[in-house]
């Protein structure tokens, strides 16, 4: 009775028993990252459809424990691989939320075919035998091909229509996707004679720890060197430390355990990004920014945003900029308790266009195309009269979403900034 819940997950060899393990590390570790995101009520472009690429990949994990415990199930090879199938189309649809761009058409109906092709063969060949590896290898020709293409599309991406932490987010990505082509290439080590344990689970939570890091930790890419390594350092002493505990172990079970220890030191980098609040190098920033003598003009308020990473690609939009948009109904728009308005959340404002509301679905549907104009994210209200707005570009993932608080406290600096310049030139007029 005791042994039952264990032999769910013992395989053929203790090296396939980690194999299981790993992947449902991932999956559960996954689908924890897919909630979080599911939690934000204002999701971007690149939220969704970085949701989409999680969920797709947690299902696939999840699924593929249960394959590899019992291969001689040909339904359930079949099932397992469906979820794979549908990674070209979904990375695709990450790398144009990624670039805030579509892809080349051809690019597209390369990931349509890809999809298409892997799901058919899944279907028709494992309806007829649990053993044909021609499934296999068209799924990663398919992931392979998909990933190389994409990553050449993002090489060639026009990085002036990017903010700094946006380009330094890409680098990281494309620099995660060199390392990750082997390690997912290890998955299919049956087909291709690898002989190493399955890594491809490790290279995806690399991709998530990635993605979870803070925007400003995106602008040099030596700091992901650094974090990463840290990491691989802590799986190291772990699996060193289990060994000398193990000392009777055989020497084939090294392999397998750095593959484990590396996986849940990812997981729980994951989680702790998750989580945790803790101080960062952007909030040290954010209090040094604010402990300067604070602006007393426009211009000094904007001359001090390049001094903040947070804005340091922001813009000062004023009246005269704004002379085609309805300063009324952008002012019914930001009129609220709420100093920044991200472009997700415009966006439902302006399809929420109903009755006594009318005026700020004008004014959202406006803004909305301010900020798609201007390649930027988050709008926030300086001054009523005359109208001046602050744009900023800031990434919408999880790990991000303090940033919006840091915004908002740098917006509340420019009004102050901008209330006492008022101030000043009233008391000129008067003398």
């Amino acid at each position: 009775m005791i042994a039952f819940p264990l032999d769910l997950i013992t395989a053929r060899t203790p090296a396939e028993s980690v194999d299981v393990l790993v992947t449902w590390v991932g999956a559960v570790t996954l689908f924890r990252y897919q909630i979080a995101l599911g939690r934000r009520q204002e999701r971007s472009v690149l939220e969704r459809r970085t949701g989409y690429l999680v969920a797709v990949l947690a299902m696939l994990f999840f699924l593929r424990g249960f394959a590899w415990i019992n291969p001689g199930q040909r339904w359930l090879g079949a099932v397992m691989l469906l979820p794979a199938t549908m990674l070209p189309l979904a990375m695709t649809l990450f790398v144009e939320g990624l670039l805030r761009r579509h892809v080349p058409g051809w690019v597209k109906w390369l990931a349509v075919t890809a999809t298409t092709a892997a799901a058919t063969t899944t279907l028709v060949v494992r309806a007829y035998s649990a053993d044909d590896p021609l499934p296999n290898y068209v799924l990663l020709a398919s992931l392979l091909l998909t990933m190389g293409v994409l990553g050449i599309v993002v090489e060639r991406r026009d990085r002036t229509s990017l903010s700094r932490g946006e380009n330094g987010l890409v680098r990281a990505v494309l620099l995660v996707t060199f390392f990750a082509l082997p390690l997912v290439a290890t998955d299919f080590r049956f087909d291709i004679g690898w002989p190493t344990p399955r890594l491809g689970t490790i290279g995806t939570l690399l991709f998530c720890y990635t993605l979870l890091r803070r925007p400003h930790e995106h602008v040099r890419i030596v700091w992901w060197l650094r974090d990463v390594g840290r990491l691989l350092l802590r799986a190291g002493l772990v699996c060193a430390l289990l060994l000398v505990a193990l000392r009777t172990a055989p020497r084939d079970v090294l392999p397998p355990l750095i593959a484990l220890t590396t996986a849940l030191v990812l997981a729980g980098a994951i989680g702790d990004r998750l989580t945790q609040l803790r101080a960062s190098r952007a909030d040290v920033a954010l209090l040094r920014w604010l402990a300067r003598s604070p602006a007393t003009s426009l211009h000094g308020f904007v001359r001090d945003l390049r001094h903040l990473p947070l804005t340091a690609d922001a813009l000062v939009i004023g009246h005269d900029d704004l002379t085609p948009y309805d300063h009324d109904a952008i002012r019914a728009t930001l009129g609220t308790r709420k100093p920044v308005h991200s472009l997700a959340r415009l966006r439902e404002e302006r399809a929420a266009n109903t009755e006594g509301r009318a005026a700020v679905a004008r004014g959202a549907d406006q803004l909305t195309d301010l900020l798609e104009r201007t390649e930027m994210t988050h709008v926030a209200l300086l001054s009523n009269q005359p109208l001046r707005l602050l744009l900023a570009n800031i990434p919408e993932l999880p790990g991000a979403a303090d940033a919006e608080l840091a915004l908002g406290a740098v917006v509340r600096q420019g009004q102050l900034a901008v209330a006492t310049e008022s101030a000043a030139a009233g008391d000129r007029t008067r003398g």
